[in-house]
């Protein structure tokens, strides 16, 4: 029986609330602890309240092994550094724009485009490329991820082709 398996059958008998199912469910791809500076970013963002849980589940799984404790035990420190440095930029990066802003750097109409810029820059606060509002301003002029093709930009009467 998986892991999978074993969590679907404690939360159809009761032992799981749904809450608590998803949480767990949250957990399971855990393995490892992240090596670089952006995956541990991505680690703690992604998990976010249960990153603490998961650093301690993928300490369980190395079990007695010396070698495998060992990178655990210097992962968790790295993590545990770089959560108090910028756990809260990290797990909940402030709105640094709005979409209305978005869509006026980006000359742009509000709409799904403006969605994935907004998207690209959470994600450029998350791995800490992007700081400040200045940072978010210059992220979105200069990204292309966050540019709209020629095809979708407005026309001179302020409505897209």
């Amino acid at each position: 029986l998986g892991r999978a398996e074993a969590l679907a059958r404690f939360a159809e008998v009761g032992y799981l609330t749904k809450k608590d199912t998803g949480a767990v469910a949250r957990l399971l791809p855990v393995e490892r602890l992240p090596a670089g500076d952006l995956e541990r970013r991505r680690f703690l963002h992604r998990l976010g309240e249960l990153a603490s849980t998961a650093v301690c589940y993928a300490g369980v799984l190395h079990g007695d092994d010396p070698a495998a404790r060992a990178a655990w035990e210097e992962g968790a420190a790295d993590l545990a550094r770089l959560y108090r440095e910028e756990g809260g930029a990290i797990v909940s990066p402030p709105r640094l724009l709005d979409g209305r802003q978005v869509a006026a750097i980006l000359e742009i109409d509000e709409g799904p485009e403006v969605g994935e810029a907004l998207r690209a820059l959470r994600w450029a606060q998350v791995e800490g490329r992007v700081r400040t509002r200045a940072d978010a301003e210059d992220f979105v002029r200069s990204t292309e991820k966050c540019r709209p093709s020629a095809a979708r930009r407005p026309s001179a009467s302020g409505s897209a082709p």
